[in-house]
């Protein structure tokens, strides 16, 4: 059965807010080379843009997105391209290449679920003369592609313009020019903008589409997130990884547009993210005030903005910042190398950072050198996960928590993770995301240790469904 229109069942969700101004150089660069620029990021994309096989097997699908028209036969047909993409893994040469040209599909899927929905929901009737901006910046693909995007069919340049567009759009109902919170390094303090609830509103967008999703969309759903990588290895799961990280497009080569442009942007476009992190740092010190010394282990620590949390929750807290030894594990050393940068940018010049620190390592290297990380007399040693699950392989996840030495060496597991609403955001905002590798199946692992839920973050009920919420992530405290 197909979900019901706006205009039988509820408002579209785009009517609650106002205009959205756009011009054509807004998207494309009028002069000069078509490359990405604070003013116009997708511009290299779109520019950049080669025809692929998915072009024609989704062509109808796309041009029906681009009316709002997906039927049911539509999600079935795009999980099915999907699941003759991963059969191939058995014939493939090079299993590498094999997954990343599958993960290129989800990315393209998830393209066509974003404006078909952005669609539906009303988007278009927000930019002015719409219709004409999407016909101009079609042509310009035409006329000035530096790469391949003026040898695409009519319609699927005509697709992407509008995929450029709409995502424009969104980006400017919902991102904040400036960030939603700021440290006061001296005395820790956060404060979080008043902007922060409309900021997070997109939420609510993707919650509504979680809960209203046919059988068939949910499945795609669930493969373009989780199921691409189904009997992946763990040598090809670490590589597609590495690249990513990298900034790099496993299938290309070329610059990944999540990282080079939403990078930076991260803590302005999802500021719940930013956060969550500040709340479980609080939530960790908390339980610290009664307690002894501790060591923190973090795994997969990215660029360390957890340590930075950690060390203003201590200052806010008025507790001495020994107290607290930390270490944060990051197998990617491109990631690594942001730790300076990130603390400069939140905590300004002559931030001490003391015993707070960071080193390169896996989850798998964390489990094999468990007793030498944890080895602190006088401390107890605690692991931290901070939204790293949904990135690790799925057997290494579930070995490291069913390992008894783990058991036995850290007191307690705080595990801070994206809920399935997360996973939607990926079809729903962030398309551009869709390639890296990722199981949100492994969001509720907790291998022999008891779960304890702690708390949800944001948790606004949503005015179409007042019994839902639009909570993208989850904080559980795992104990042995």
């Amino acid at each position: 059965m197909d979900r019901p229109s706006p205009s039988t069942a509820r408002p579209a969700f785009f009517q609650r807010f106002g205009q959205v101004d756009l011009s054509l150089g807004d998207v494309v660069p009028q002069e000069g080379p078509a490359v990405s620029s604070e003013r116009t990021p997708y511009a290299g994309y779109l520019m950049g843009l080669e025809p692929s096989p998915f072009d024609d097997a989704a062509g109808e699908m796309r041009v029906r997105a681009l009316n709002g028209g997906l039927m049911e036969a539509d999600f079935q047909e795009l999980n099915g391209l999907l699941e003759e993409a991963k059969a191939g893994r058995n014939q493939a040469q090079d299993l590498f290449r094999h997954y990343a040209a599958v993960k290129a599909l989800a990315m393209q899927a998830a393209q066509v679920l974003f404006v078909h929905h952005c669609v539906v929901e009303g988007l278009p009737q927000l930019v002015g003369h719409y219709e004409k901006r999407v016909e101009d910046v079609a042509e310009l693909m035409a006329q000035r592609g530096s790469g391949r995007s003026n040898l695409l069919n009519p319609r699927t340049r005509r697709f992407f313009a509008s995929l450029i567009l709409l995502q424009t759009a969104f980006d400017r109902i919902f991102v904040p020019p400036e960030p939603i919170g700021r440290y006061r390094y001296q005395s820790g303090e956060f404060r979080l903008s008043p902007g922060y609830r409309d900021a997070t509103e997109y939420l609510d967008f993707c919650a509504i589409f979680e809960v209203e999703a046919s059988p068939a969309e949910r499945e795609l759903c669930e493969n373009i997130t989780t199921g691409w990588g189904d009997g992946i290895g763990r040598p090809e799961w670490d590589r597609l990884n590495s690249l990513y990280y990298q900034g790099l497009w496993a299938h290309s080569g070329k610059a990944n547009l999540f990282a080079t442009h939403y990078n930076h942007l991260l803590e302005r476009m999802l500021p719940q993210f930013a956060y969550s992190k500040v709340r479980l740092a609080e939530t960790v010190v908390a339980d610290l005030e009664a307690s002894r010394p501790v060591r923190v282990l973090e795994f997969g620590a990215g660029s360390g903005a957890f340590a930075i949390d950690l060390l203003m929750a201590l200052k806010r807290r008025g507790l001495p910042q020994d107290q607290v030894e930390y270490l944060g594990l990051e197998p990617s050393t491109s990631m690594i190398e942001g730790f300076a940068e990130n603390t400069l940018s939140k905590l300004g010049h002559g931030a001490d950072l003391g015993q707070f620190g960071l080193r390169q390592g896996s989850l798998e290297e964390a489990q094999e050198q468990i007793e030498e990380l944890s080895a602190s007399p006088a401390r107890e040693t605690v692991g931290v996960f901070s939204y790293s699950p949904h990135h690790i392989h799925h057997s290494s996840l579930k070995a490291f928590l069913r390992d008894a030495e783990v058991r036995r060496r850290l007191s307690r597991i705080y595990f801070l993770e994206g809920t399935e609403r997360h996973g939607w955001t990926k079809m729903l905002y962030m398309w551009s995301d869709c390639e890296s590798p990722e199981n949100f199946r492994n969001v509720t692992e907790s291998g022999d240790w008891q779960s304890r839920f702690l708390w949800e973050e944001p948790s606004v009920a949503i005015p179409e469904y007042p019994h839902v919420t639009n909570a993208w992530c989850r904080a559980r405290l795992l104990t042995p």
